[in-house]
């Protein structure tokens, strides 16, 4: 069996020195100081043809321009944890706005991962614990009440108080039980 030469066939002779030394870091090639504001433009354009909400990209931007002026980062290559914990600690704002702030940092960093700028994704590990607010749970005279008020004669109001005392009486999410 022999092989045919086409139009197509490829010489990898030439590539194959280029193709190690890049795997073995001999030599970078790539652009690897990007701008931290070149960056967030095509993110911001990306996101744009992704058809974000004109509200989350405006919001996307203000948190990622304080974090750049805050803490003087001009490439990306100058975010290190370090940074990322120092910005955190300068806001005097209540623990959920910061992991609101930081979850848009790791969008952001999470998409020039993906876009190939960064090498390391070192800022999955880094999180703002915020205490959740315990509900209260229903009291027996509260469910009665709540009961007593539903007409039961109809379809709908004998359905709804079969649901609300199937969810306290067991537990079950509303969403389970409505499928």
């Amino acid at each position: 069996m022999t092989k045919k030469s086409g139009l197509f066939d490829v010489d990898f002779s030439l590539i194959t020195k280029e193709l190690t030394t890049t795997i073995k870091g001999e030599e970078v090639t790539t652009a690897r100081y990007k701008h931290f504001s070149e960056a967030l433009g095509t993110i911001v354009n990306q996101m744009e043809v992704s058809c974000y909400r004109p509200r989350t990209i405006k919001d996307y931007n203000t948190v990622l321009m304080n974090f750049s002026k805050s803490t003087g980062v001009t490439f990306l290559e100058d975010i290190t944890v370090e940074t990322i914990y120092s910005w955190l600690d300068s806001m005097q704002v209540v623990n959920q706005t910061k992991l609101t702030r930081l979850k848009v940092l790791k969008s952001f960093l999470g998409k020039c991962f993906n876009n190939g700028w960064l090498s390391l994704n070192f800022w999955q590990l880094i999180n703002v614990k915020v205490d959740k607010k315990v509900k209260k749970g229903a009291k027996p005279n509260d469910i009665a009440i709540l009961v007593s008020l539903i007409d039961k004669s109809t379809f709908i109001g004998l359905r709804d108080v079969t649901a609300i005392l199937t969810m306290y009486k067991t537990g079950i999410c509303i969403n389970t039980l409505g499928q």
